[in-house]
């Protein structure tokens, strides 16, 4: 699929400017009125956290990627973007960093694969750098300059969400403080977001529950049973090898 093949991500993003968006979308806002709130909210709010005049360019990148996130994202995205605008209302603010997180893996795999590569390193080593995340990701992605721009933005944001922390040495970073999920809901919505961000759309539940994209996130293991009275857009199988398998229903 389209999505899973392109780059994308060509902006840092900051973690409150998609709880903006969030928040302009539960007011029911209609796109035109929430991409000129988006205009005006970035005018001067770079994505290292400072204020000054944004280009044209840069904002429209910025905007592009929310808009694409939450606001008109694929249409086998909708239904898991509408729970999730009904769960980010009431979770935690560890809960929603995971929420969007998971909607920006979803909307632009590339996040996804990214940050999954700096979760393998972090399982490897305690330090990692950004020459190794990227050098696995052109292993995935082919050996491109966008690549190489396109996943320091990704780590860059990772660094700016508090996901990350930089270490001593420049160019060098260490997993942040673990984000804790507590509500079933929301876990059963993230194994969602986990198969859109795959191409296959499905995947045994021990992946899911020990998927490295997600490093910076503690959550408990669920079953089977549980997920499936928590989501009805999931399907769970049993197999005697492979154990439970789950998937997005008519998907594929």
């Amino acid at each position: 699929m389209k999505r899973h093949e392109m780059i994308g991500i060509k902006q840092a993003v900051r973690l409150e400017w998609m709880q903006k968006t969030c928040d302009l979308l539960n007011e029911g806002k209609s796109e035109k009125e929430i991409r000129a709130e988006l205009k005006s909210y970035l005018s001067d709010r770079m994505g290292r956290g400072v204020f000054d005049n944004r280009s044209e360019t840069a904002r429209n990148f910025s905007i592009s990627m929310l808009m694409k996130t939450w606001v008109t994202p694929e249409k086998e995205l909708l239904p898991l973007r509408d729970a999730g605008l009904k769960l980010i209302q009431k979770a935690s603010e560890d809960e929603k960093s995971a929420i969007h997180f998971c909607m920006i893996s979803a909307a632009y795999p590339f996040w996804y694969n990214v940050s999954k590569q700096a979760g393998m390193l972090l399982r490897l080593q305690d330090i990692i750098t950004v020459k190794q995340i990227v050098q696995r990701t052109k292993g995935q992605y082919g050996d491109r300059p966008t690549v190489d721009r396109n996943s320091r933005f990704v780590i860059r944001s990772l660094y700016y969400w508090e996901l990350l922390k930089e270490s001593d040495k420049a160019g060098c970073y260490q997993k942040g403080e673990n984000r804790e999920i507590l509500s079933d809901d929301i876990i059963s919505w993230i194994i969602e977001a986990q198969l859109h961000a795959v191409p296959e759309g499905k995947a045994t539940l021990s992946t899911l529950s020990n998927d490295p994209a997600l490093f910076a996130f503690k959550r408990k293991d669920l079953n089977g049973a549980v997920i499936d009275r928590n989501n009805d857009r999931l399907e769970v199988l049993r197999n005697g090898v492979s154990g439970e398998i789950v998937m997005v229903k008519g998907l594929y």
